[in-house]
């Protein structure tokens, strides 16, 4: 994708105003049209950041669902991490590199990519999940500290990264804000934040929680994650409403739980908070076709439908983007040959 670090994979989703056919990409069927003219104009950018083992179309009906509100959207398979690669997968140098990846992401996107021209540099919001979410939290000012451990090392501590944890070898890693980033959303993230380590983070943040957990992330360490992002200079907390617990699915046409109005946001505000009754982990995943309905990233909790979830969650997504990053398209600048 750029000449500054290995190679990068991924895909890219833009508005299109042909009608969805059918595109094979390995093993995989998604609906899209493949090398569809982008419309006139610019139009804001969204990248993605996929979880640990996942790929770049992890959340390929999300990616689809933004791009038809408006958006560029360009997801990545993180390099040593992904569904084909997991080489570096337990290492804690992950935890620097995926970053970076995504800032490439963004350069390539705003200054190499030949339609670079269709996309607002101005305009620039990420989303990510689980490993994803961290991800996306470091470059929103997020400072990780692992020091006090992840809760994945409670079920694999063999894990290399768990080992360097336990032993205190904790390599001194750079981790960069990327302030091209106005907005956020973010779905069971892996908490690497404890204490002050979100207290700088100012941009606007939509925060998705799974009621279950899974995957070594518990709804426990989300929630911590809120409280984090809506700490204030001097200690305080947000002052959102405690979520009730005995709320049901049947109850929320769209299965989530508001927590604070969605609203403009920066340092000592509450994140936008949503936790989805009866989601697992994997619910953040795009729905599974029926030939791979067996794999454990495929299960959902009996009552939970997994394809009516997401069909509210992208539409709240792009609604947050839209609010934070505005999805006002700019019009190109005359010129004698279009004037």
């Amino acid at each position: 994708m750029d000449m500054n670090g290995p190679a990068l994979t991924g895909g890219i989703w833009t508005p299109c105003a042909a009608p969805a056919t059918e595109i094979k990409l390995g093993g995989n069927t998604i609906p899209g049209v493949l090398n569809c003219a982008v419309p006139e104009g610019r139009h804001p950018l969204i990248v993605m950041s996929h979880g640990s083992a996942g790929s770049f179309l992890s959340h390929h009906d999300t990616a689809a669902a933004l791009a038809d509100a408006g958006f560029v959207v360009a997801a990545i398979n993180h390099v040593g991490d992904n569904a084909q690669d997991r080489s570096r997968q337990g290492y804690l140098s992950i935890f620097s590199t995926r970053p970076r990846e995504i800032r490439r992401v963004i350069d390539y996107m705003t200054t190499a990519w030949p339609q670079q021209a269709r996309v607002d540099a101005a305009k620039i919001g990420a989303f990510g999940f689980s490993r994803g979410a961290y991800t996306v939290l470091v470059l929103a000012g997020a400072k990780p500290d692992f020091q006090a451990g992840l809760a994945v090392c409670q079920d694999a501590p063999t894990l290399p990264m768990c080992r360097d944890i336990a032993s205190g070898k904790i390599p001194q890693q750079p981790y960069v804000q990327d302030a091209r980033i106005k907005a956020v959303v973010i779905a069971d993230p892996l908490n690497a934040f404890p204490g002050n380590a979100l207290q700088a983070v100012k941009i606007p943040v939509q925060l998705w929680a799974s009621e279950l957990g899974g995957d070594g992330v518990t709804l426990a360490g989300v929630e911590a994650v809120r409280l984090g992002l809506g700490q204030v200079e001097g200690g305080g907390q947000d002052q959102s409403q405690d979520r009730d617990k005995k709320q049901s699915q049947d109850q929320s046409q769209d299965q989530t739980q508001d927590q604070s109005q969605d609203k403009d946001q920066g340092r000592g505000h509450a994140p936008n908070y949503q936790v989805v009754a009866g989601a697992g982990h994997f619910a953040f995943l795009a729905p599974c076709p029926p030939d791979q309905a067996q794999a454990d990233i495929c299960q959902d909790a009996p009552g939970f439908d997994r394809r009516q979830f997401h069909q509210a969650w992208n539409a709240r997504m792009a609604a947050f983007f839209k609010a934070h990053i505005s999805d006002t398209v700019i019009p190109p600048t005359p010129t004698p040959a279009n004037r």
